[in-house]
């Protein structure tokens, strides 16, 4: 039997392993770490910095699917809705910092 807890859309728990939810979906405020990036324009995320294992800040979400502005270290990026979408989070503390 699989158990599903959830207390928002972004942290969803199944059998206590971190459920992954596109960035596109993940509410303004929370933090995240970045799980994959897929798509066309996976290499120039990479450049900029957005890559497996990246923690950032959701700032804004636009409403009928504008664009998703994130904090990653000092630097801002408004990311499409299509391009957020192609990027996996989980909640922040479900991956262990890295040394």
């Amino acid at each position: 039997m699989v158990k599903a807890s959830c207390s928002s859309e972004s942290s969803a728990l199944v059998n206590g392993v971190p459920v992954a939810a596109p960035l596109s979906r993940v509410p303004a405020g929370e933090r995240r770490s970045v799980v994959s990036v897929e798509g066309p324009g996976r290499a120039e995320l990479e450049r900029e910095g957005l890559m497996a294992g990246s923690v950032i800040v959701v700032l804004a979400r636009t409403p009928l699917g504008g664009p998703v502005v994130v904090q990653l270290g000092r630097a801002r990026l408004a990311l499409s809705a299509d391009v957020a979408a192609k990027v996996s989070t989980v909640a922040s503390a479900a991956i262990p910092e890295r040394r």
